[in-house]
């Protein structure tokens, strides 16, 4: 009975080591997944995908194949631009 009980023991252990790193590996797999998912974000869309995980409206990004460059943006007042017209010509 002893025998039974830990040869039962013991395919219980192997059996839970075994769907531990199943899901271990399945979670590695899906989060290179979404990491090869955002970075065709990044280089698709840098501003927008920046300033999601950054949660910063007031970013700009540039990115290249291996780095990505972050700016601030500051918000304009009214009295700080003007909007100009352009009738099929330039304004200076």
């Amino acid at each position: 009975m002893e025998a039974e009980l830990q040869a039962l023991q013991i395919e219980m252990r192997n059996q839970i080591r075994e769907a531990f790193w199943h899901s271990y590996y399945s979670t590695c797999k899906t989060l290179a997944g979404y990491l090869e998912i955002l970075k065709g974000l990044i280089l698709a869309h840098p501003t927008v995908t920046m300033r999601t995980i950054m949660r910063n409206a007031y970013t700009y990004a540039e990115a290249g194949l291996d780095s990505i460059e972050t700016f601030a943006c500051y918000p304009l007042s009214k009295d700080q631009y003007q909007i100009m017209p352009m009738n099929d010509t330039c304004t200076e």
